[in-house]
């Protein structure tokens, strides 16, 4: 009876072995799929980052499915050495053979159980296949989608290429315009620039002439005070001149060495006095040492005034004369000046100032003035006066006298100058330029 259960036992044991050789195989056939599934899963997460998430837990699951068939694996191994030794030792243990029947129905009973939770496993991970099965198909069908959508993106870049094309051609145009107006804008700069800088010097022009008004106009009345006094000077020019020929006359009378009759002619010339009216329409010409004050003629400045005393232009006679085109040449008229200095306006001014001061026919021998404004006391009006009178440098003015100045500049008005401090004044720079 114990050989007909051993018997009984093996041919279970069989059975059991085959029924496990075909549960291993379908094990497999699920393994390979569950792989190509795995491998599919891949491929699609390569186009279709945003389910990598739910690829993720697939792959899990078949890591999960995968530990469990190793385990299934390692308990059919285990039970093949189990049967194995049992084969080996069944001599040794045919006593215990009930004992070991019941062990092995115990562990048939566990090998079915286990086959029951392995069969649903297996259903659950055939499931899960279907599962994934469906995922690859909406996958495919969002890469579709997504090619599609490419297919759009590649044409709306097409678009975006040509007006990129066409605002790169309209920047190019703008930057051509743009250029042309920089070059417009520094032309206009430019003469822009020199527009200011001729207002600036017109500015010091003006400024310098709003000085002398205000020193004109507080000597005004020495102006009145010097008209009364001409006749006075013209009386003691006669006295002078009969004094110094009654000298000359008296010297010719007595032996005298050339030397001093050089120096009695030397001191009648120093006999400095305001010269005979002339008439204001009189052309004759005559030379003076001293120039003119040419920036009171209309639209000469002092940079322009100095242009002309270095041509040898001193007079308002010299200037009305001049022609044009000599006149244009000494001023050295910049583009802008060009347009605004009028020359006929210049010539026609001088002649009015000419004409005002009975100087026509007045020429300048070139002798190079002082500046006698900056001596304390003397503005442009007295300096007018004594350029008038040949006084026009330090050396002259310090070998006047007070009554020669006075004489000549007239008493002043509410204030008397001090002609003894513009002598000494005149003295020093007079040292100083020696």
């Amino acid at each position: 009876a114990s050989k007909q259960a051993n018997v009984k036992l093996n041919a279970d044991l069989d059975a059991l072995n085959q029924e496990k050789e075909g549960l291993l195989g379908k094990i497999a056939a699920f393994t390979a799929g569950a792989g190509a599934a795995t491998l599919s899963i891949k491929t699609l997460e390569a186009d279709k980052g945003a389910l990598s998430a739910q690829l993720e837990t697939a792959n899990q699951a078949n890591v999960d499915l995968s530990a469990k068939l190793d385990a299934a694996n390692q308990m059919n191994a285990d039970l093949s050495a189990r049967l194995q030794k049992l084969e080996g030792d069944y001599d040794a243990q045919l006593d215990a053979s009930k004992q070991a029947n019941v062990k092995l129905n115990a562990d048939l009973d566990a090998l079915n159980q286990e086959k029951e939770g392995l069969l649903g496993k297996i259903a659950a991970f055939t499931a899960g296949a279907g599962a994934a099965t469906l995922s690859i198909k909406t996958l495919e069908e969002d890469k579709g989608a997504l090619s599609a959508e490419l297919a759009a993106a590649n044409q709306a870049n097409v678009d975006l290429s040509a007006k990129l094309d066409a605002a790169n051609q309209m920047n190019a145009d703008l930057s051509a315009r743009l250029q042309k107006l920089e070059g417009d804008y520094d032309a206009r700069f430019n003469a822009a620039e020199q527009t200011r800088a001729q207002l600036e010097l017109e500015k010091a022009e003006c400024s310098a002439l709003a000085e002398k008004l205000r020193v004109e106009l507080e000597q005004a009345q020495a102006e009145l005070a010097a008209r009364a006094s001409v006749v006075a000077s013209e009386k003691e020019l006669g006295q002078t001149l009969a004094l110094a020929d009654s000298t000359l006359k008296a010297e010719a009378e007595t032996p005298s060495t050339p030397a001093s009759i050089t120096e009695h002619k030397r001191r009648a010339r120093q006999t400095i006095a305001p010269a005979a009216p002339r008439d204001p329409e009189d052309e004759t010409p005559y030379e003076t040492a001293c120039p003119q004050h040419l920036s009171d003629v209309h639209g000469i400045g002092s940079v322009f005034e100095q242009r002309l005393y270095g041509a040898g232009i001193g007079t308002f006679w010299q200037l009305y004369k001049m022609p044009f085109d000599q006149l244009r040449q000494i001023l050295n008229l910049t583009g802008l000046q060009k347009e605004s200095v009028d020359l006929k306006v210049i010539r026609a001014d001088a002649l009015r100032l000419a004409k005002e001061t009975a100087s026509k026919g007045r020429l300048w021998n070139g002798t190079l003035p002082d500046d006698l404004e900056p001596l304390e006391g003397i503005g442009p009006v007295y300096e007018k006066r004594l350029y008038d009178a040949g006084i026009c440098t330090y050396a002259a003015l310090a070998q006047t006298t007070p009554e020669q100045l006075e004489a000549i500049c007239g008493a002043g008005g509410v204030r008397k100058p001090n002609f003894k401090a513009w002598i000494k004044q005149a003295q020093k720079l007079a040292a100083h330029k020696k």
